[in-house]
């Protein structure tokens, strides 16, 4: 069974169910073992995903979501006002969860079920990644105000301005995080990348 089923004289239909579940999930799984993509592969299509992403919810976020997006950015400026050295666990944790908390409420705004799906996977598979980015000097101060431009341009309901928002944002951690050199294959020397 796959993510379409066809009932004949009826029509095609998709299937029931979670599409990162069953079968899809195990055909994915089994691409990303044979394939072994890169950080960088995978940054890449996150950075597509997220920026569809902050341009929905720019269409659709209601009021009551827009607050919890602010929540977030707010409990984050909170944390950086305590000023917590950056290397301190505790903090790059606190942060850490605060990062993963927005970018999961700007895909659940979205209200788009396939598309949180796939990020939730991206987000796995990024899980260290994201710590490693965030525990590079300056870079949660960037971030954070990176997020702010997202969610001021959902609050306008400007969508091609959070999706450029949101861009901007993937970009920066691309490069940042390609600046130690950890966007690599383990099997592949830098630079044989394909070309960006």
């Amino acid at each position: 069974m796959g993510l379409v089923s066809i009932r004949h004289g009826s029509g095609i239909y998709l299937s029931r169910g979670d599409p990162i579940n069953g079968v899809w999930s195990t055909r994915w799984m089994q691409w990303v073992l044979q394939h072994a993509p890169s950080l960088l592969e995978m940054f890449e299509v996150r950075e597509a995903i997220e920026a569809k992403a902050a341009s929905l919810a720019a269409r659709q976020a209601s009021a009551a979501e827009m607050r919890r997006l602010e929540r977030i950015l707010t409990e984050a400026d909170a944390l950086l006002a305590r000023g917590r050295a950056h290397l301190d666990e505790e903090f790059l944790r606190s942060y850490v969860r605060l990062d993963a908390a927005f970018h999961e409420t700007v895909a659940e705004i979205t209200h788009n079920g396939f598309l949180r799906s796939l990020l939730a996977a991206l987000g796995s598979a990024l899980a260290e990644s994201r710590e490693a980015t965030l525990a590079m000097p300056g870079r949660i101060e960037r971030s954070l105000r990176e997020h702010w431009r997202v969610l001021e341009a959902v609050r306008r309901r400007d969508a091609e301005g959070a999706r450029r928002a949101m861009e901007d944002h993937m970009r920066r951690v691309i490069q940042e995080v390609r600046s130690v050199k950890v966007l690599h294959r383990p099997n592949r020397q830098p630079g044989t990348e394909r070309g960006r």
